[in-house]
């Protein structure tokens, strides 16, 4: 199949965000337990129980990480339900039950939110590496069935993400596969960036052409067979012609001339 096009306006990421959004902004429950989670961070962060301090909640974007959060609230229960001989030591367990028992008090909502979480994750990232083309939506449904769906919720969203596969696709010519997210493409843009280090800032250059060794299979016999056909100078050419001058060459030939100028109105009768 061929890679080709462009990904699609609303891709699989800012789906599950805005169904999270959706799903847990009006949920009283996810409401009060991230609030009590932010709380318990306050006092105990700076304690012996620091090690159990609840993760850091976003302000923006903030339904984009909150599997952290819920990740948290599980191991969370994992530990208060242990009994004491498999219990550390270091933590005392008056205290570790009167700052963090309160967690025992979500034990369904929890497993229902942990469900949720784990189909949209799926969904993500069935996606992310498989693309989109037609019929996908059959595999993405094959895929997310061994997952639990016990509740309502689960179920509908599920249904949700696979008709959303679906409208994507409908994109997809014959043949064709397209990307699902922008991720991958940021992902290498910010690899690019690191590539170039300081003269990313000033344009593009020749370490443009690395773009491709970046999402290439490379070996050392093909880096080799590279260098022996395609000479420097080769290279060079091709920058100059399509690229140019990055802003920052221009900037210093703009500079030099002025300085051969300033050097020349020196050498003028009655200079001083």
């Amino acid at each position: 199949m061929a890679l080709s096009r462009k990904v699609p306006e609303s891709h699989i990421k800012h789906k599950t965000a805005a169904i999270l959004k959706r799903e847990l902004e009006q949920d009283a429950d996810w409401n009060t337990f991230t609030q009590l989670a932010n709380q318990t961070k306050q006092r105990v962060q700076q304690t012996a129980l620091a090690a159990w301090c609840p993760p850091n909640q976003k302000t923006k974007a903030r339904y984009l990480n909150v599997d952290v959060l819920v990740t948290w609230g599980q191991k969370m229960l994992t530990f208060l339900d242990a009994p004491q001989a498999l219990r550390e030591p270091t933590f005392d367990r008056e205290l570790v039950q009167e700052q963090l028992g309160w967690v025992t008090g979500f034990r369904s909502q929890l497993a229902e939110w942990g469900e949720l979480f784990a189909i949209m994750a799926a969904a993500e990232s069935f996606v992310r590496h498989h693309g989109l083309y037609r019929e996908v939506h059959l595999e993405l449904e094959h895929h997310l069935l061994p997952l639990p769906a016990q509740t309502e919720q689960t179920q509908r969203v599920r249904r949700e993400l696979v008709a959303f596969v679906v409208e994507q696709a409908a994109q997809v010519h014959p043949d064709e596969r397209l990307l699902g997210s922008s991720e991958v493409i940021e992902s290498v843009l910010g690899k690019m960036k690191r590539l170039e280090q300081e003269q990313s800032k000033s344009g593009f250059t020749g370490l443009l052409l690395g773009l491709s060794a970046l999402v290439s299979t490379t070996t050392t016999a093909v880096i080799q067979t590279a260098l022996e056909t395609v000479p420097t100078k080769q290279v060079w050419a091709w920058c100059q012609k399509t690229l140019g001058p990055t802003v920052q060459a221009k900037r210093r030939a703009a500079f030099a001339s002025l300085g051969k100028t300033e050097q020349k109105w020196d050498h003028l009768p009655g200079a001083t």
